[in-house]
């Protein structure tokens, strides 16, 4: 190119292959190109300076799990705070102003034997996790994950408009006993509580299995709960019928749902994902069978042989039980319960959501 055909905008002697990009001068340029790099990029990065591990951290600090550290007599348990897309301890200061979604794993207001003594108050786990609540001011999402051993949170003082909880039934030690999963306590703050509710089908235990919802019905804010029925890998059923475990528990896995129905509809509206996977006999309900539920509810006749049926007849049973609605009432609540498909549920939600909402 001649000096003539040059723009005039362009300074005589300019080298763009030798500019550097001044993160001072263009900020929202640095963090854009930051936002879109992959996590092994992002922590190669990060090791640049401390002003690049500043950003860097503020991107990762987007999304943060809150775990319980494994203790020893030696070394007393901590919370563990980490990117959710790669292990980086993360140590105060950090910018949580700029975390919108968090994951509590595990048990993490425990007392450890380390912290316990008579008469006292808080431990330094819930200290700490208050302290890290206190920074958490725009978080939209909280994820209330068991762990490995199936343990989930007892605390959750971090404000969001959204909680998604992860339980799993399992087959119990023996038939004397229920499979039990626990849900909650969840912020007074949330608005839409997800239950991803994992289960095995045809196992013989399912019409016992019992969903305990901790301080879920009163929450003041709540108008929304969708519950995700996931199956897992098919259970050979270890011999064992249904009729073991049929007297043990009306409705069986469904029973905490219908009770949270009855007790919050229509404040409340209901979005139950894949109950049409289902059968009868899970509930503890075998096929053609009427008459009073086992749990002495009073009379119910079960008109339909479709869970789905099954639980819009069970809620209606309840609220007539309580004596609270007319007719007209009792209509307009069970309106608010809607049936999806898994499919159909996916396509209602964005990806990035559902993916928050399945995916641990």
């Amino acid at each position: 190119m001649t000096d003539t055909c040059k723009p005039a905008c362009e300074p005589t002697g300019c080298r763009y292959d030798d500019a550097p990009l001044d993160c001072d001068v263009f900020p929202h340029i640095m963090d854009s190109v930051l936002q879109a790099s992959s996590p092994p990029t992002l922590l190669a990065i990060r090791g640049l300076s401390s002003e690049m591990r500043y950003r860097v951290d503020g991107i990762l600090a987007s999304h943060i799990t809150i775990s319980n550290r494994p203790h020893c007599s030696s070394s007393p348990s901590y919370l563990d705070v980490s990117p959710h897309c790669c292990k980086l301890g993360f140590r105060p200061p950090i910018d949580l102003a700029r975390t919108r979604i968090v994951d509590l794993v595990g048990p993490v207001g425990a007392r450890p034997v380390t912290y316990r003594a008579a008469g006292a108050g808080k431990n330094g786990l819930e200290l700490y996790l208050e302290y890290l609540s206190e920074k958490l001011v725009n978080v939209h999402t909280v994820r209330l994950r068991p762990d490995t051993e199936g343990r989930g949170t007892s605390l959750c003082p971090i404000q969001a408009k959204t909680v998604v909880a992860f339980a799993e039934f399992s087959e119990p030690e023996s038939s004397s006993y229920p499979s039990i999963a626990s849900v909650g306590p969840v912020p007074d703050s949330t608005e839409r509580l997800v239950l991803n509710v994992a289960y095995e089908p045809r196992s013989w235990w399912l019409p016992r299995a019992n969903l305990i919802l901790c301080d879920v019905a009163h929450k003041p804010n709540l108008t929304n709960v969708a519950v995700l029925l996931s199956p897992t890998a098919s259970s050979p059923g270890c011999g064992r019928s249904y009729g073991e475990a049929i007297s043990g528990q009306w409705m069986g896995m469904m029973s905490s749902i219908v009770n949270l129905m009855s007790y919050t509809l229509p404040r409340v509206k209901f979005t139950l994902v894949g109950v049409e996977k289902l059968e009868p006999e899970w509930l503890g309900i075998e096929p053609d069978w009427h008459g009073s539920p086992p749990s002495s509810t009073g009379f119910f006749d079960f008109r339909n042989d479709t869970v789905v049926h099954l639980v819009i007849e069970a809620v209606e049973t309840e609220l007539r039980r309580r004596h609270i609605m007319d007719d007209e009432e009792i209509e307009e609540a069970l309106s608010h319960i809607t049936f999806m498909s898994r499919d159909k549920y996916e396509k209602s939600v964005n990806a990035r959501q559902f993916e928050l909402e399945t995916v641990q």
